[in-house]
């Protein structure tokens, strides 16, 4: 029911899930990662462990942790707090997306459908243009959707607004400037002009939907600025325009975030969350920037390390789940040991996942929110129950009590099919253009629907709450 640390010398097999008295953590830690709230669970896919395989000699627990990152996804079922490793076969056999680092991924709730683009090879240089869609229902790849019209790069940020997957920036050999729509029904791409304030070339940044037809961006590195920057933007896609919200700090003597990279951020109900990143050192506070007047409020100071609080990080993914917010993983995670010794800034090694109550301002248990009626009372089951290619986490994990069980999952051969074009490569009828059908009739309430619906009133940090 919840979940213990698994040592990585227990990650051999094909789904791994954990039960006992302890934090809901998953079995393999990773960075530069991504984590989504869905429909009925968390979802992480992708990332890496170790920063440089050509320096550092591969432990074989680390080894064994990175396959199962490229071959299975992990999943946090809601309602009962059960997480696996669900083997996961690419749909193309010419390229994995859980084999890469750095990618930009999406959440349509619309469809139920995660939209990954980018990212770079795992252990190599290689740099993909290519958009892949993962079902989240069924838990499999549907398609893949090549771009040769741009550069394959890393290091992007994007976000899913109403049926288009918009992308900034990058490293494709320089830091990129672009601003890119890929409309999800007819799979083409655009290169936007936009008016207002454009941004700088960002790398390392973090892109949230601030509604359907906005996005928020902000830190991360531009040009040689290795330290990163604190400037934040709203790009309006209605408009088309760039609109630089960066709070000025002459004018004003509120507190702000320091200029990083590599930070964690999310919307909950129209603000703004930013939690941890890498200026120079490696940060642990969390921030909040609200409307109208889009001021930062610090919630969790720098270097507060105390119960239920993660420790300094960078490239963890910051998620909202109803009233929590989420984190997991990152590097530098300031842990006393290191998956390989002496090398603890090179290697991700902290597998628990993170809560921050919004409602109460602090940073929870795993206990708190597995008690909490609101976390027992959300679906804990795939909306296709496991029988029509869904996964039930919770069949997987049923009738044990405590301990660890690992389980076999027979996994299906790998697919292989006839690209119809130089793009699309299949998933699917094509349209007389050689593109996918669109998908018509789905709506899926957005998480954020999820709870009271009201506007959260986060209490500052306190510093008595230490």
């Amino acid at each position: 029911m919840v979940l213990a640390k698994l040592s990585l010398q227990t990650c051999g097999m094909a789904a791994a899930v954990a039960t006992a008295a302890a934090d809901i953590s998953f079995t393999v830690p990773r960075h530069a990662h991504n984590m989504h709230s869905t429909a009925n669970r968390i979802i992480v896919l992708g990332g890496h462990i170790v920063v440089n395989d050509v320096n550092v000699t591969l432990a074989p627990d680390v080894a064994r942790g990175q396959n199962i990152i490229t071959s299975s996804v992990s999943a946090m079922d809601y309602g009962t707090g059960q997480t696996a490793d669900l083997p996961v076969t690419p749909f193309d056999a010419t390229y994995n997306p859980l084999n890469s680092w750095g990618a930009a991924c999406g959440y349509d709730a619309r469809t139920q459908y995660i939209q990954c683009f980018g990212g770079q090879l795992n252990g190599g240089s290689s740099t993909f243009n290519i958009l892949s869609t993962f079902d989240t229902t069924t838990m499999k790849w549907i398609r893949s959707a090549k771009f040769p019209e741009v550069s394959g790069r890393a290091q992007l940020a994007g976000a899913v607004l109403g049926s288009s997957f918009y992308l900034y920036g990058g490293d494709d050999g320089q830091v990129s400037a672009d601003l890119l729509r890929i409309d999800l029904t007819t799979y083409t791409l655009t290169r936007i002009n936009a008016s207002g304030t454009s941004p700088s070339g960002r790398k390392d940044h973090c892109i949230a939907a601030l509604s359907d037809t906005k996005f928020v961006m902000h830190a991360g590195v531009q040009g040689n600025n290795s330290t990163g920057v604190n400037s934040v933007h709203i790009y309006d896609t209605q408009s088309n325009t760039w609109t630089d919200i960066t709070p000025d700090n002459s004018t004003s003597s509120r507190p702000t975030p320091s200029p990083r990279y590599g930070t964690g951020c999310t919307v909950l109900n129209g603000s703004f969350y930013s939690f941890g990143g890498r200026g120079g050192v490696s940060y642990n506070d969390l921030w909040v920037l609200e409307p109208p007047n889009w001021t930062w409020r610090l919630l969790s100071p720098q270097d507060a390390i105390r119960s239920n609080v993660p420790s300094w990080r960078y490239y963890a993914p910051l998620v909202t789940f109803g009233k929590y917010l989420i984190t997991h993983g990152g590097l530098n995670v300031g842990s006393t040991t290191a998956v390989i010794p002496n090398v603890l800034k090179s290697v991700a090694d902290d597998t628990r996942l993170y809560f921050f109550n919004t409602e109460t301002g602090v940073w929870v248990s795993s206990n708190d929110v597995l008690s909490d009626p609101w976390f027992k009372a959300l679906p804990a089951s795939n909306p296709k129950g496991g029988g029509e290619g869904g996964v039930n986490i919770g069949a997987i994990a049923g009738g044990v009590a405590a301990g660890v069980v690992l389980i076999v999952a027979v996994v299906g051969g790998i697919m292989f099919v006839r690209k119809r074009n130089a793009r699309y490569l299949g998933g699917g009828k094509a349209d007389a253009a050689g593109g996918p059908q669109p998908l018509e009739g789905l709506h899926i309430p957005e998480m954020n629907d999820v709870g009271s619906g009201r506007k959260l009133e986060v209490p500052e940090y306190d510093s008595a709450n230490l």
